[in-house]
């Protein structure tokens, strides 16, 4: 507190100090701003993908012929490392979900869940797990 009262603060010196003194704040909101893009940005990325993933699985007659389609786009539309992604999980749940054949006209929900890298360097917001749902019905005929 003592160097803060000790500097002319009107001499050229000063632009250059509350720069250096403010640089932190600047650099905070900057992390910020990335941190909230690339949260979007991987969130609309989910929602188109869990909807690409849940409508090839309700094309299929039975649970597991679903869930793996299903799990096969999600592997080509999500690669880990794209985007921070550093784990992705698909669920797909509702009536006939234990590996019997679907009827037409029944409800499923894909979930979608994803842990990314964050930007921002700090420690404890270092990873965060973002996911996205969807309701299909399924399509096949009897």
């Amino acid at each position: 507190m003592q160097k803060l009262k000790q500097i002319d603060w009107e001499s050229g010196m000063s632009e250059s100090i509350s720069f250096l003194l403010l640089f932190p704040f600047v650099l905070t909101c900057m992390y910020i701003m990335f941190y909230a893009m690339q949260t979007s940005y991987v969130r609309q990325s989910l929602q188109y993908t869990v909807y690409c993933a849940t409508r090839a699985a309700v094309v299929y007659d039975n649970y597991d012929d679903g869930v793996a389609k299903a799990n096969e786009v999600v592997d080509k539309a999500l690669p880990h490392g794209r985007m921070g992604i550093t784990w992705t999980q698909y669920t797909l749940t509702g009536v006939g979900s234990n590996g019997s054949r679907w009827s037409k006209g029944v409800l499923k929900e894909g979930t979608l869940q994803a842990q990314i890298k964050s930007l921002l360097p700090y420690q404890g917001m270092r990873y965060r797990t973002v996911s996205a749902n969807i309701i299909m019905m399924v399509e096949r005929p009897v």
